[in-house]
């Protein structure tokens, strides 16, 4: 499946995601309408001069008459920027301008929700600051719209 803008994607999926540019995901299809698996998924979307997130892993989905019919996610998450602010603001976050950012983590589902364990983010070379970020944030949700919360750093 491919789009020439990530956005549309995304709208059609009613989620709204700060990325522009390209889509691209391959997955394989099991199950049926009543327990539908996305299998082998490989993501790639945004631009590399912008925004880019890569991702692989497998989503259930449940009930579609549910307000989010995501039942459970396992995806391996990278993404890179060539700026802060705009992937901060899509936490909810205020940063100072401190250049390109790379992120890594993993989204899944613990008891019903999803939660991203494992991240690590990283100021990269040549920025006025050199800093990471490692830890977990407890509550991840999609619909009705994309955020994140219970962030929570702890030492390397």
């Amino acid at each position: 499946m491919k789009a020439d803008r990530t956005s549309i994607m995304a709208e059609r999926l009613r989620v709204q995601l700060p990325l522009s540019g390209p889509l691209a995901v391959k997955y394989k299809i099991e199950g049926d309408t009543q327990a539908l698996r996305l299998e082998q998924i490989n993501l790639s979307a945004g631009r590399v001069d912008d925004i880019q997130v890569n991702a692989q892993g497998r989503v259930l989905f449940g009930k579609w008459a549910q307000a989010d019919p995501v039942q459970s996610i396992d995806l391996h998450v990278q993404a890179k920027s060539h700026a802060t602010r705009e992937p901060a603001a899509a936490f909810g976050l205020k940063l100072p301008e401190l250049g390109a950012l790379s992120a890594k983590g993993r989204l899944h589902t613990v008891s019903g929700t999803h939660r991203i364990d494992d991240f690590l983010v990283e100021t990269g070379k040549g920025a006025p600051l050199k800093a990471s970020l490692a830890g977990t944030a407890a509550q991840v949700a999609f619909f009705p719209q994309f955020k994140v919360g219970g962030i929570s750093g702890r030492n390397g």
